[in-house]
């Protein structure tokens, strides 16, 4: 999981504020499956904090970039749909059966989520991926913080604050 900017292309800046809009790609592999597994879906799950999800998409698994409501199934939480608005849940996707024998396991999936900032005074905004494949969480937190600016009409111990500069 990585921020990315609005092109998709990966970006060290890390500052933001309450109110932006960030973005982030998950990237994952599919699994593979025994031969005797009845139940061949895959799920990845999207976990955030202190930020509402405005979009979440599968962009590609391997060469496929197109898919119907019988390859993948979107949970968006509690509101059961886009944007949420609780500041904190998971969302997911799940690929079918069906859809798992169209695909090799080892097959690089792509997932693109845009989120705006809540933030609440200084607490982390957090996005942590995972699957149902039990893999190793991986997690992208970023920091809000206050920022009071005070002008004063001087250098020094003896400058005063400036009425109403704050």
């Amino acid at each position: 999981k990585t921020f990315v900017d609005s092109e998709g292309d990966a970006t060290t800046d890390g500052f933001y504020q309450r109110g932006d809009t960030v973005y982030f790609k998950i990237e994952t592999y599919y699994p593979s499956f025994n031969k005797e597994t009845v139940n061949k879906t895959f799920t990845v799950y999207d976990e955030y904090t202190g930020m509402d999800i405005t979009a979440f998409e599968v962009e590609s698994v391997g060469n496929i970039t197109e898919f119907t409501a019988d390859d993948v199934t979107y949970n968006y939480g509690p509101t059961g749909s886009l944007p949420t608005t609780d500041g904190a849940g998971t969302v997911s996707v799940t690929f079918s059966n069906d859809f798992t024998e169209k695909v090799q396991a080892g097959e690089k999936v792509v997932i693109s989520v845009e989120a705006v900032i809540k933030g609440v005074d200084s607490a982390p905004f957090k996005n942590k991926a995972r699957t149902s494949s039990a893999e190793d969480p991986s997690e992208v937190t970023g920091d809000n913080a206050n920022l009071t600016i005070i002008k004063k009409d001087g250098i020094g111990t003896d400058a005063k604050t400036l009425a109403g500069a704050e």
